[in-house]
């Protein structure tokens, strides 16, 4: 019987490494492409500023003061200070072209990657195997469009700085260290200063805090609201005036069901078809790792940085649904 057990788990090890490099090589293959037609399509020719940093740089130079401001006006719900100050040194460096920007766009996914490595290593099994499909979900055919132009950093940074949050907040948690909320509650600024999303983080932090003050103490949480009233402040009041809201009144039923589609939507370049059910058996399943994880004693990071995305992701689906369904149903 042992001898049985044995081959089997040899078999299951081998089956388990045949996986992880073909997708190591499929992420490759991807990765590859995107370089390859980054290099193809690349000009000379600065891309069309979308940001109006340009713009808002010569009003900059004619302000009084450092100019700075400029970097937290508003655009559309966002304030996207961190973006536009990678464009700024791609004008300045790159005479903006965009090739700051380009590069940008991979180097951010690729630390997004480590990170989630490092809250995986020696917590669970197969950490590089995980770790590596989250790089072909990162570098897939989907995002083409914006490897190619080059213009999406926000999404890619609130990612990292999100993820990078939830990290220290799991750690604080794992190692009762409650000191680490300081340094969660500036990558959350750093999100929200990359897109508006960036909000969703310091709720998701203050329910984990919550959740575990036991372990973590009530300072952080507490510390983590102030931070929050405070930026969320600063959204609405800040340098530029208020941003406009893109969010419109629509039915309950459009939000959820273009919400539900976004958190399926990995599965919508196979069918449409499929991305409600996904994203209905994806909310499921977030619901009961949510409960499993306030009922534990002693959360470890990856757990904590698991609950975290189920709670992000989903929030930030709620928040686009706003404008999507809004925008669909004044189409119809």
């Amino acid at each position: 019987m042992s001898l049985l057990m044995r081959h089997i788990s040899l078999r299951a090890l081998s089956a388990r490494s045949v996986l992880f490099w073909l997708v190591t090589a499929l992420m490759a293959a991807e990765l590859a492409h995107i370089i390859a037609l980054q290099i193809a399509t690349f000009h000379p020719m600065p891309w069309a500023d979308e940001w109006d940093t340009l713009v808002l740089f010569r009003r900059a130079e004619e302000a009084r003061g450092s100019g700075l401001g400029f970097l937290f006006f508003p655009h559309n719900e966002h304030r996207i200070a961190i973006p536009r100050l990678i464009t700024l040194f791609d004008l300045i460096v790159a005479r903006g072209t965009g090739a700051i920007n380009l590069a940008t766009l991979l180097i951010v996914p690729a630390l997004t990657i480590a990170v989630f490595w490092f809250a995986l290593r020696r917590r669970v099994e197969r950490p590089a195997l995980l770790t590596a499909c989250l790089a072909c979900l990162l570098f897939s055919g989907g995002q083409m469009s914006n490897f190619v132009w080059g213009f999406q950093t926000q999404v890619w940074l609130l990612y990292f700085f999100s993820l990078l949050a939830f990290c220290f907040v799991g750690k604080a948690v794992e190692s009762r260290r409650p000191e680490l909320y300081f340094a969660a509650c500036v990558l959350a600024i750093c999100a929200c200063l990359s897109q508006a999303g960036g909000l969703l983080v310091f709720p998701v932090i203050i329910f984990i805090g919550i959740s575990h003050a036991r372990r973590a103490g009530r300072t952080g949480p507490v510390g983590v609201a102030i931070i929050a009233a405070l930026m969320v402040a600063f959204y609405l009041w800040g340098p530029g005036g208020r941003p406009s809201s893109s969010a419109a009144l629509v039915s309950i039923r459009d939000q959820a069901l273009f919400g539900l589609s976004f958190l399926g939507s990995p599965l919508a370049t196979i069918s449409s078809s499929l991305a409600i059910p996904a994203g209905i058996i994806a909310l499921a399943l977030s619901v009961l790792l949510i409960i499993r994880y306030t009922r534990s004693a002693e959360p470890r990071l990856d757990q904590t940085v698991a609950v975290a995305i189920c709670l992000f992701v989903p929030g930030l689906a709620v928040a686009a649904a706003f404008p999507a369904a809004g925008a669909t149903k004044g189409a119809g």
